[in-house]
């Protein structure tokens, strides 16, 4: 079956404070599992951004009870930008506190202002996030553990408790280059692709992650988030979603390390089609661009943001309940 997951988008208000917005989630989270056709919430990670993104670990935290049965995603953290062993032991809380309903998204990060505020450069984060996984692995085991790495260090040690998820929280690279989607077919169970990447670029990282699945004999999974943008009309979906685009754009702009970002910059160009990196048009338009993605590539998870984001929590809810409506329903 076709996971979907769903982002509430939790603090892009700025006309309202967090702690009502966080509350609304709830509330949101709560509407989304009685559709019947969501089955993931998904939170990003993020430092240094504006509108902010909450950090994604208390959040979770905060919607588990309000989310039962839908899975939690956190995709993606950022290991390199933290302390593992700390990391880990945060994790198997979370996994605890959801009772075994947590995905673990882990990615390189970007952008270099907050490998700055980490106190490290840029450049040493593929290491890191090496070594980062190997050891929180070997903490999640339960057995006592001696680490002499590059980055950090531990002797005769052992993590207090273990993930209700054995042997640890499915893990999921969030990649965008070959490189790294090579990697993730060594090291983790899942591969997901950011809503900032294009299906094109989709395509051929899939390719190049099955192929060294199976180079080297493992199982992995495939997954996708998109945004979302439905209405009567192609239209009108379409000129919501580069509204979207451009705003999206914009806020990665304003980072001074604009190098080698996943965001295409050419969003309002003459001739970009959204649904080059969107699911967007009609409801027929969209269960079809579902179907056609996830029959092409094989498709295991499809996270959805909704461009059309209205402010007040009824009209929200209508939202929610179209997609599910108009789309979902009829794609299981």
């Amino acid at each position: 079956m076709l996971t979907i997951g769903i982002n509430l988008n939790i603090g892009f208000d700025r006309d309202r404070p967090l702690y009502e917005q966080i509350e609304q989630a709830a509330d949101l989270a709560r509407y989304a599992v009685a559709l019947g056709t969501f089955h993931e919430l998904r939170v990003p990670h993020r430092w240094l951004v504006s509108p902010p993104v909450l950090e994604p670990i208390p959040l979770l935290a905060r919607l588990a009870p309000d989310t039962a049965p839908m899975r939690l995603m956190l995709s993606v953290m950022k290991p390199p930008l933290h302390n593992p062993v700390e990391l880990a032991h945060q994790v198997a809380t979370l996994d605890h506190i959801c009772n075994g309903r947590l995905d673990f998204g882990v990615g390189l990060g970007w952008p270099q202002e907050e490998f700055e505020a980490a106190g490290f450069p840029q450049r040493l984060r593929v290491p890191r996030f090496q070594e980062s996984l190997r050891l929180m692995k070997q903490l999640w085991t339960g057995e006592e553990v001696t680490f002499e790495g590059r980055f950090w260090s531990v002797h005769g040690v052992r993590m207090g408790m273990t993930p209700v998820q054995k042997p640890h929280p499915p893990l999921w690279v969030g990649a965008h280059r070959v490189p790294a989607c090579e990697r993730a077919a060594r090291v983790a169970d899942g591969l997901v692709f950011a809503s900032q990447t294009s299906w094109q670029d989709v395509t051929t990282n899939t390719e190049a992650y099955r192929a060294e699945l199976a180079r080297v004999g493992r199982a992995g999974r495939v997954g996708v988030e998109r945004e979302i943008s439905v209405a009567p009309t192609y239209e009108a979906a379409a000129a919501t979603a580069m509204r979207r685009r451009v705003a999206r754009a914009t806020a990665f702009m304003n980072t001074r390390d604009r190098q080698g970002s996943p965001v295409v910059h050419t969003a309002d160009a003459p001739g970009v089609d959204p649904r080059d990196w969107a699911i967007v048009g009609t409801p027929d338009d969209c269960l079809e661009q579902i179907g056609h993605w996830r029959e092409r590539l094989g498709l295991d998870y499809v996270g959805l943001a909704l461009a059309n984001w209205p402010p007040e929590l009824a009209a929200r809810k209508e939202q929610i309940q179209y997609v599910s409506e108009a789309v979902l329903q009829r794609l299981q």
